[in-house]
């Protein structure tokens, strides 16, 4: 699917219309196909396929939503008394029930191959995230080159009073002798990193 669909899809009237919009088609194809060779069809012979697209495509509730409307419409449409919503045989109301129960199971199977869907996806995003953070950490921590990244914190007025460390590599704590636990202030930093600290923040050292 294209990415504009699925931004459509992902919005819950689409999904609802759109169920009633394949189910409202398949009863004019029915309709339109009778017309024109003459020959009756069996009442749910597009309705099964409409089911199914509304449930795979939307979900549990447009599934269910096409169910109904495929049930409602054929009693009204298509069995006899036609344009009255009565059931006139028994073998009529036993096939709305077969077709209203198997457009129950579509919807339900629908859902759950859905659900796994997103598991998957968001199993293999959170592997993706998970190696590339392992790379990251890799070749942090390989580097020669002592490497860090600090956060500044200013007062009230905007004067840098302090920095934080947010991440340091084995080379930077070998080579300053710096092995506090990352978050800590300058405040607490060997002499050293003191003085550089003065000098981010402007002071002299």
């Amino acid at each position: 699917m294209t990415d504009l669909f699925k931004a459509a899809l992902a919005r819950p009237l689409t999904r609802y219309a759109m169920a009633a919009v394949v189910v409202a088609s398949s009863f004019l194809l029915r309709f339109g196909i009778i017309h024109f060779i003459g020959a009756e069809l069996p009442p749910f012979i597009f309705l099964y396929p409409a089911v199914m697209m509304a449930a795979v495509l939307g979900g549990l509730g447009p599934g269910l939503v096409a169910t109904a409307l495929g049930v409602l419409g054929t009693d009204y449409l298509v069995l006899p008394p036609v344009h009255h919503f009565a059931i006139s045989r028994a073998s009529d109301a036993l096939s709305l029930t077969v077709f209203a129960a198997m457009g129950v199971l579509m919807s339900l199977l629908a859902e759950r191959h859905q659900r796994s869907q997103r598991a998957i996806a968001a199993y293999k995003s959170e592997m993706a995230l998970r190696e590339a953070e392992g790379l990251y950490r890799n070749l942090f921590n390989s580097m020669d080159e002592g490497f860090c990244i600090i956060e500044m914190i200013f007062d009230a007025e905007g004067k840098a009073v302090d920095y934080r460390f947010l991440e340091i590599n084995a080379a930077f704590e070998k080579q300053t002798g710096c092995t506090m636990p990352w978050g800590n202030g300058c405040v607490r930093l060997p002499p050293l990193m003191k003085s550089f600290g003065s000098i981010l923040m402007g002071q002299s050292h």
